[in-house]
């Protein structure tokens, strides 16, 4: 199924508890209708790549790598989850619903990953009702989250945030082989050398991640493709950044 023409791109990027993988050799996708508690499937597919123009710097380009993902009859490479979502909500129908994402390995074999109940709970919210519904800005209530308040609120259940207080708390491990980090575990990328605090977002498993592209929308990606955009994003040189896992305080 190719990318629907509702795709949301042009917003991209300028606008352990109860964690399990399970082998599914199961295609069938969810359905609106329920009467019951269900697991709603976010399939993770191909590799789709944008190249946008810096808009610091007009002689950059920026690539960016994005998996284009299919939820129910859906398909695209992004969840605006500003507002609220009246197909993503028709989804999600009983309180009780959860979410999982399936990733399809080399042998063609899916591994699925169910995230803790909380985490599910809070971001089904979000992606559906939309971050005005979930989180409240001390500041504004214009304001937008960015991607360090919407896994805040993921992990912490943080509602309330103040965008004019700098984020300054690290998580200690660094990370250097992405393969001992727990599914649905907190990571942070931020610049080796200033400390700088550049992305937060979460890892789902088999190398791939789900994060908020500062105030625009909510994609997913390969850990490697996230590290390689945020290190070229607006530089002539790459710079050398850091990545973390931890929790959130």
């Amino acid at each position: 199924m190719n990318i629907s023409s509702t795709a949301n791109t042009m917003s991209l990027p300028a606008r352990t508890a109860n964690n399990s993988m399970e082998k599914n050799s199961s295609g069938s996708f969810a359905g609106r209708e329920t009467s019951h508690a269900k697991t709603v499937k976010v399939y993770i597919k191909e590799p789709f790549t944008l190249t946008r123009q810096s808009l610091i710097n007009p002689a950059i380009s920026n690539k960016i790598t994005l998996q284009i993902f299919q939820i129910g009859d859906k398909t695209d490479v992004s969840i605006c989850g500003d507002g609220a979502d009246e197909y993503l909500m028709t989804l999600f129908q009983d309180k009780d619903d959860k979410i999982s994402f399936v990733v399809k390995g080399q042998d063609e074999t899916e591994c699925e990953y169910q995230p803790p109940v909380t985490w599910g709970k809070r971001f089904v919210k979000w992606i559906s009702q939309g971050a005005r519904y979930c989180t409240t800005s001390e500041d504004s209530e214009y304001l937008i989250p960015t991607c360090h308040q919407f896994e805040r609120f993921l992990h912490c259940g943080s509602e309330k945030y103040n965008i004019k207080i700098p984020m300054n708390y690290y998580p200690s491990t660094v990370v250097t082989d992405i393969k001992i980090v727990e599914p649905f575990s907190y990571l942070n990328l931020s610049d080796t050398c200033t400390q700088e605090w550049i992305h937060s977002m979460t890892y789902i498993g088999s190398g791939f991640c789900i994060g908020k592209f500062g105030t625009g929308s909510i994609a997913i990606q390969t850990v490697e493709n996230s590290m390689l955009y945020w290190r070229n994003k607006d530089r002539e040189s790459p710079r050398s950044i850091t990545l973390r896992t931890g929790k959130l305080a």
